[in-house]
């Protein structure tokens, strides 16, 4: 709900401001192209529980 409420209907926007919330990064051209297939195909709440299952989420470096 915040995604679209904050980056609006553009799936690209949605996901570029997930990864900015959840990682603090932009997302690289491939997991962008990867995100918007997941995120066309199931849709963007699927989406939002792989971010949180990431290991780049779930793990401190």
């Amino acid at each position: 709900q915040r995604l679209v409420e904050d980056a609006g209907a553009d799936v690209s926007d949605q996901i570029e401001l997930a990864f900015k919330l959840a990682f603090g990064r932009s997302p690289c051209d491939t997991e962008l192209t990867s995100a918007e297939n997941l995120v066309n195909q199931y849709g963007l709440p699927i989406f939002c529980r792989a971010m949180f299952n990431a290991n780049e989420f779930l793990y401190v470096n």
